[in-house]
């Protein structure tokens, strides 16, 4: 076990977004990149492997495969694409404006556990408890001040997600606008990153994230980083008007 890139065990993550062309370099040399890797698990399945991998203009994320699957963001675009080789396509999520305050009174919460976890990479990890109107919708253990780039590439993806998922608020079924929900997703999509990078988090609906690995200067291919140029793209809304 290495001390500094391997902690101590304690996200499927949504790769259901993802469309313009990008400008990659077609040098065949490596790119620098953070590498993260966690075991995700949610009820009643089996542990998923989930990569991140980091770089100052790029957020990939995959099952820890050099695959034809995988979701990237754009961090200077702020635009999500998700490539599928099933269906050989591209699917794009652009920007979109900020969402409205909450139709719901959410009322957010933070208690700071007792337990004092062991350190990783020498950085203290804090255990939080996140409510919202009363109900705990995140447990995180958070390692303050670990890979703060990396944290900042989620931040940036969750909250363009977020404002994606708050233009189908009218048509979510009420059952399924849940305080935790709108939080969680819409509202205050990055609120479990707020005290540094997550080690371990359970949500609302029972999924848990562990950090298994992780390092701070890899070698990566940049092939990693492209789309395939011979998947046609599809924006989201085509993709829900039923249109090619």
């Amino acid at each position: 076990m290495r001390e500094t890139n391997r902690p101590p065990k304690y996200c499927r993550w949504l790769l259901g977004f993802g469309a313009t062309a990008l400008l990659w370099s077609t040098s065949a040399s490596a790119e620098k990149a953070l590498v993260l890797k966690f075991e995700e698990q949610e009820p009643g399945n089996v542990p998923a492997v989930t990569r991140l991998l980091v770089t100052p203009s790029y957020l990939r994320v995959d099952d820890g495969k050099d695959s034809q699957d995988f979701l990237l963001f754009d961090r200077k675009e702020q635009t999500i694409y998700s490539v599928s080789s099933i269906d050989r396509s591209v699917l794009v999520i652009k920007p979109t404006k900020r969402p409205e305050s909450s139709a719901v009174k959410l009322e957010e919460k933070i208690i700071e556990g007792s337990d004092r976890p062991p350190a990783i990479g020498a950085r203290p990890v804090h255990h939080y408890l996140l409510f919202t109107n009363g109900t705990l919708c995140y447990d995180v253990y958070a390692a303050e001040g670990l890979l703060p780039e990396a944290v900042s590439a989620w931040r940036e993806y969750r909250e363009t997600l977020a404002r994606e998922q708050a233009r189908t608020l009218a048509w979510t079924p009420s059952e399924i606008q849940t305080p935790c929900m709108l939080a969680n997703n819409i509202y205050s999509p990055a609120r479990h990153l707020a005290h540094g990078l997550p080690v371990r988090f359970r949500d609302a609906d029972g999924k848990l994230s562990q950090l298994v690995d992780y390092q701070g200067d890899a070698d990566v291919k940049p092939m990693l980083f492209r789309l395939p140029p011979e998947y046609p793209r599809v924006s989201i809304d085509t993709l829900r008007k039923g249109g090619s």
